[in-house]
C-alpha cells in the first residue's frame, strides 16, 4: 500500500476509533448516574473556587497540591476542569468532560502508539477498539478520576518517545517529555511508575539499541524541567501525605494480625517458632504476592473485576470481556517463549517492565481496584494483541483474516452494547446508594431553607462538600466561613461548619434539646427513617428507583420531644 493510501486509512481509522469511544463515553454521562461521588464534588467545587477567586475551598492561592479532605489531590484534574466549568457550570457534565476526553483520546493514542512500535494496522485497529469498549476503560472515562487523565499523558510520553526515536525528532522528544511530567501532577501512583518506566524506555534506546542521543537527552531534559515544581514538594509533608495515610492504616492492620497470629501460635509451639513464621517480612511477601497474582488472573481481568468496589464494576463482567481471555493466555505465553530463548524486543521488554512496576504503587497499599491501578490497564491491553498477533501470523489466506478480525470487531460492537445496557438501565439503579443519587435533590432542598434554620447533618460526612457544589455556594463566602475538623489520625479533614449547615454525631434527641437551649429553629438530617414520627414532620429522600429511604430531613419544631429529660447547663 502506497504511503499516501496508508496514512489516509490510519487517519480515518483514528477518527472513527475515537468518535465511537466519545459516543460511548457521553452518552448520558451528567445522569447515568445523577449523583457523583466525593472526590469529584471536590474537584469541582475546588476547581470553580479558583476560577472565582484563583484560591482552593482552604483559601490557598493557585496551589499546587489541593489540600482537599486532608487527601493531598494532585492539581492536574482540577485545574483541567476549571475551562468547563466556565462554558457549562458547576454541574456533573463539566466535572465528567476531562474524564471523557481522556477516555476517548486514549483510545486512538493507543491506536497510534501500536502501528509506531510495530504491531500491523489490523492488529492495532483492535487495540484501539478494545481500548474505546473495554468495561475498564468505559468506567473510568465517565466519572472524573484523575487517574483516567494521568492515563492519556501517560500513553502519550510513549507514542511520542517511540515518535521521537524513529524520526529522530528533537520537538516530539520535548513533548514526550513533557506528558510524561504532567502524569506526575495527575495521579499519585505516576510518580513511582512514570519515572522508572521512563529510565527504561531512554536506557533501552540509548544504549542498547544505539539511538541518538540529543533525542534521550531532550527527553530527560524536558521531563525534568515539567517536573521541577512538583519536584520541589516531593518530600514535603503535602507531598507525602498519603503514602502516610494509606501506610498507617495497612500497618495497624498487619500488626493486629501478626500479633494475634503469635498469640495463637504460641498455646501450641514455641514463640521462636512462632516468631519465624509470624513476622513482616515474611507477611509482606505473602500478601503483595498474593495481591500481584490477583491483578493478573483471569478471574479479575476477564471474569469478576472490582466485586468489593460496587460503584466501579458491573456484575459479571470483569475488566476486560471475557472472549479477550484465550488471546491473554496466548499473549503470555508468546512473551515467556522469547523470554526463555532470550529474543525479547526492546517494546516486549517494556512490556514486562511495565507489567512489573505498574502494580507495585497500589498493591502496596491495597487489591487491584480499576482506579488505583489504572496504569496497568495498557499492559495488559500489549499482552493481549500479542495473542491476537499469534493469530494473525498463522492465518495465511486473506480471506481468513477478515474472517477472524471482523469476528473480534463484531464481538466488540456487541459487547459493549450488552455491556452499556446491563450499566445503564440495571447497575446504576441497584448500586444507587453507591452513586449518591439522592444527595443533589437533598442539597438542593437544603440550599433552598431559611438561612436562619439551623441545618444538622449526622448521615453524610461529606455534606458540606456536596451542599457548596450543588448550591454554587459563593466561594469567597465559603473561604470565610467554613470551619474544618481537626485532622484525625491519618490527617483527614473534613469540613464541619459552613454557616447554618453543622456536621454532627449526635442524635436527634440532642440536637432537640440544643435547639431548644438556643431558641433556634433546627432541622435535622440522618439516614435513618424513624417510622414514630409522623410524615408531616419529615420529609424523605428516597432513591431514584423509590425502594430505599437515603436520607430523612426531620423538622425539630413539629416534634415532640420529652425535654425535662435534656441535660441541664
Amino acid at each position: 500500500m502506497k504511503k499516501a493510501k496508508l496514512s489516509a486509512l490510519i487517519f480515518i481509522l483514528f477518527v472513527f476509533i475515537t468518535v465511537f469511544a466519545f459516543v460511548i463515553r457521553i452518552y448520558k454521562v451528567d445522569r447515568a448516574p445523577s449523583g457523583l461521588l466525593v472526590d469529584e464534588a471536590s474537584f469541582g467545587y475546588n476547581a470553580y473556587s479558583i476560577l472565582k477567586t484563583g484560591k482552593d475551598e482552604h483559601g490557598v492561592l493557585f496551589p499546587l497540591i489541593f489540600k482537599a479532605f486532608g487527601d493531598q489531590k494532585l492539581p492536574a484534574y482540577a485545574y483541567s476542569v476549571v475551562p468547563f466549568i466556565k462554558v457549562f457550570g458547576l454541574n456533573n457534565l463539566a466535572v465528567r468532560l476531562p474524564s471523557v476526553l481522556a477516555g476517548t483520546l486514549l483510545s486512538g493514542v493507543v491506536f497510534l502508539l501500536l502501528i509506531e512500535v510495530g504491531f500491523t494496522l489490523p492488529v492495532s485497529f483492535i487495540g484501539g477498539l478494545i481500548t474505546a469498549t473495554s468495561p475498564w476503560s468505559v468506567i473510568l472515562s465517565r466519572f472524573g478520576f484523575e487517574s483516567n487523565f494521568g492515563l492519556l499523558f501517560f500513553m502519550l510520553g510513549f507514542l511520542f518517545t517511540y515518535k521521537s526515536y524513529k524520526n529522530k525528532s528533537i520537538l516530539s522528544a520535548i513533548f514526550s517529555g513533557i506528558f510524561f511530567g504532567i502524569t506526575l501532577y495527575s495521579y499519585i501512583a505516576f510518580k513511582l511508575i512514570t519515572p522508572v518506566l521512563l529510565v527504561g524506555v531512554i536506557t533501552l534506546q540509548h544504549f542498547i539499541e544505539k539511538q541518538n542521543k540529543k533525542v534521550s537527552v531532550f527527553i530527560f531534559i524536558a521531563f525534568l524541567l515539567s517536573i521541577l515544581p512538583i519536584l520541589i514538594t516531593a518530600f514535603s509533608s503535602q507531598s507525602t501525605a498519603r503514602f502516610t495515610q494509606v501506610g498507617l492504616n495497612y500497618n495497624t492492620g498487619l500488626k493486629m494480625e501478626i500479633n494475634e497470629d503469635r498469640a495463637f501460635c504460641g498455646i501450641k509451639l514455641p514463640g521462636l517458632l512462632c516468631y519465624a513464621t509470624a513476622n513482616k517480612p515474611l507477611f509482606y511477601l505473602r500478601t503483595y504476592l498474593y495481591r500481584y497474582i490477583t491483578a493478573l488472573s483471569p478471574s479479575y481481568l476477564f471474569l469478576e473485576g472490582d466485586t468489593e468496589y460496587k460503584y466501579l464494576n458491573v456484575d459479571n463482567f470483569g475488566s476486560y470481556y471475557v472472549w479477550l481471555l484465550p488471546f491473554y493466555l496466548l499473549g503470555f505465553f508468546y512473551l515467556w517463549k522469547k523470554a526463555s530463548s532470550r529474543l525479547l524486543a526492546r517494546f516486549e521488554i517494556i512490556l514486562l517492565l511495565g507489567l512489573l512496576i505498574c502494580p507495585l504503587p497500589t498493591l502496596l497499599v491495597s487489591g487491584p481496584q480499576k482506579v488505583r491501578i489504572s496504569a496497568f490497564f495498557p499492559f495488559i491491553l500489549f499482552v493481549i494483541l500479542y495473542g491476537v498477533a499469534q493469530i494473525e501470523t498463522i492465518l495465511k489466506k486473506s480471506w481468513h483474516k477478515y474472517v477472524f478480525f471482523g469476528t473480534i470487531i463484531l464481538l466488540s460492537f456487541l459487547s459493549i452494547g450488552y455491556f452499556m445496557i446491563h450499566f445503564l438501565t440495571i447497575h446504576i439503579q441497584k448500586n444507587e446508594l453507591s452513586y449518591g443519587t439522592y444527595i443533589p435533590k437533598l442539597m438542593k432542598y437544603l440550599g433552598q431553607q431559611d438561612k436562619n434554620v439551623q441545618i444538622y447533618i449526622r448521615s453524610l460526612p461529606e455534606a458540606v462538600t456536596y451542599f457548596a457544589y450543588e448550591n454554587t455556594v459563593d466561594p469567597k463566602s465559603y473561604q470565610e466561613n467554613v470551619i474544618f475538623k481537626q485532622p484525625d489520625a491519618i490527617g483527614f479533614a473534613h469540613a464541619k461548619d459552613l454557616m447554618n449547615i453543622h456536621i454532627i454525631e449526635q442524635d436527634m434527641f440532642g440536637i432537640a434539646c440544643k435547639a431548644r437551649s438556643q431558641k433556634e429553629e433546627a432541622l435535622f438530617v440522618s439516614s435513618d427513617n424513624d417510622l414514630s414520627v409522623p410524615i408531616k414532620s419529615k420529609t424523605v429522600f428516597n432513591s431514584e428507583n423509590g425502594v430505599n429511604a437515603a436520607a430523612v430531613v426531620y423538622d425539630l419544631k413539629n416534634i415532640i420531644f420529652d425535654y425535662a429529660r435534656c441535660p441541664q447547663k
